[in-house]
Formats: structure tokens, C-alpha cells, sequence
């Protein structure tokens, strides 16, 4: 079985695969990030093709924000479990969308510039 190191706070981590796997709504979307900040979850979304109307438009990228409030201040994504739960209650509403020249300008502006990482899996053995 396998299982995430917990997420740290104040880094973004790539999701898109994970996330994808989980929910069809997310294969819509070029790349999915997660934030662990003080009083919500951070679900970062970048889709190609659309303006920030929803209108189709080629070569225009939207970056998504959605923020999941947190059950307690403490709160972080310690096991896979969590992150799972987290990406499944997405509602894919906006609490603010931007217009991108490309996907590159998306990324930066999720990462601030600071290095993404990807999330780390290790194997739990059960004792099996």
C-alpha cells in the first residue's frame, strides 16, 4: 500500500495525477497544486484553451483558486487518506480566477517563484 510524506506548510506540491485519478472533473485541467496555509487548503487549477469567462480561446490559459476551509487551525494533509478527501470535496468554485499568457506565467504565480515539489510516496508494509 502505498502512502504520502505529510505535506509541509507554506509549500505547493503538484497533485495533477493524483487528482485526476480521483475525479473526472480534474481531467480538464493541465495542472493541479495544493497549499497548506494557516486557515485553508490552497487547490490551484490551470486550464488551457479558455479566457476567465469560460470562452473558448486558443492559446489562453485561466489559473483557478479555490480555498477549502480547514476543520482546525492545526490541520495539515499527513497521509494520503487526507489529501484524497481534500481533492474529492473540491467544489470547483472560484474564490478568484486570473487570465495567464501561458502555462509557464501559471506556474509562477502558483509557486511565487519558489520550487514546487512533487508529493513522496513510500511503501507501507502491513505487516502481510
Amino acid at each position: 500500500m502505498k502512502e504520502i510524506k505529510p505535506l509541509e506548510f507554506g509549500i505547493t506540491y503538484d497533485v495533477t495525477d493524483l487528482a485526476k485519478s480521483l475525479d473526472r472533473e480534474y481531467t480538464f485541467f493541465e495542472k493541479i497544486f495544493i497549499f497548506v496555509d494557516d486557515f485553508v487548503f490552497w487547490i490551484n487549477r490551470i486550464k488551457s484553451g479558455v479566457n476567465s469567462d469560460y470562452e473558448e480561446k486558443e492559446g489562453a490559459f485561466i489559473l483557478e483558486y479555490e480555498k477549502i476551509r480547514k476543520k482546525q487551525l492545526s490541520c495539515t494533509i499527513n497521509t494520503l487518506a487526507e489529501l484524497k478527501e481534500i481533492l474529492k470535496n473540491a467544489t470547483f468554485d472560484n474564490d478568484m480566477l486570473q487570465d495567464m499568457p501561458d502555462l509557464k506565467s501559471c506556474i509562477k504565480e502558483v509557486n511565487g517563484g519558489d520550487d514546487i515539489k512533487n508529493l513522496e510516496y513510500y511503501e507501507v508494509n502491513n505487516g502481510k
